[in-house]
């Protein structure tokens, strides 16, 4: 039987190393909504359908100074940090090594934009003599499809391959994504912990 959560704009899904979970995101304002619902849900007076948000609205343009603070403010969520499998940056990595990277033409760099709200950010930058991308969508904006919107824009515009990216493997949700723009994974390994990494089992993806 198929659950109203599936195709509702409140629902997130939430991945484990062992599960994956829908959590409601009105319980967070109204306790008259479950945090998990019980599957399947049939009837719900929160129910809206998902809109194609991502299919209509989404655009990238550089990376700009003035939006580092919202940037920066974005990546310290907690929730995000736990599904990405990494540390937040404090402002005194962030600020240099964002002004790094825009300072090298090898970077290409773009805030993510539904209007003209800046919903996330999305680059392409060398690592290790390779093109890596890597994106960050703030949690508001999740389940919208935007991730995969920004990702295949910004391949329209970085037309060199091959590209690599890295997804901790219990981030289930950004490994679909990048598959879904036609990364491949080629290999898995054990990542010990970092400044910026927690210790995680990492997945290597390429598109060729």
């Amino acid at each position: 039987m198929s659950s109203l959560c599936e195709s509702c704009e409140h629902v997130r899904e939430i991945c484990t190393a062992r599960s994956t979970f829908l959590l409601c995101q009105l319980s967070i304002t109204d306790t008259a909504f479950p945090k998990y619902p019980p599957q399947p849900v049939v009837r719900c007076d929160g129910y809206r359908p998902a809109t194609e948000t991502a299919d209509v609205g989404v655009r990238l343009r550089p990376v700009l100074l003035n939006d580092l603070p919202r940037m920066f403010e974005m990546q310290l969520d907690p929730e995000s940090n736990r599904m990405a499998v990494t540390n937040p940056r404090t402002a005194e990595v962030f600020d240099p090594h964002w002004a790094k990277s825009l300072d090298d033409p090898r970077c290409i760099a773009r805030v993510i934009l539904i209007g003209e709200a800046v919903v996330g950010y999305i680059s392409c930058f060398p690592l290790d003599g390779q093109n890596h991308v890597g994106y960050w969508i703030d949690r508001a904006y999740w389940g919208k499809g935007i991730a995969s919107r920004a990702l295949h824009l910004l391949l329209s515009e970085v037309t060199t391959r091959p590209l690599f990216a890295a997804a901790a493997t219990s981030n289930v949700a950004s490994l679909r994504i990048l598959q879904k723009c036609g990364f491949v994974v080629e290999r898995v390994e054990h990542s010990p912990a970092s400044d910026r990494y927690p210790v995680c089992e990492v997945a290597y993806l390429v598109l060729r």
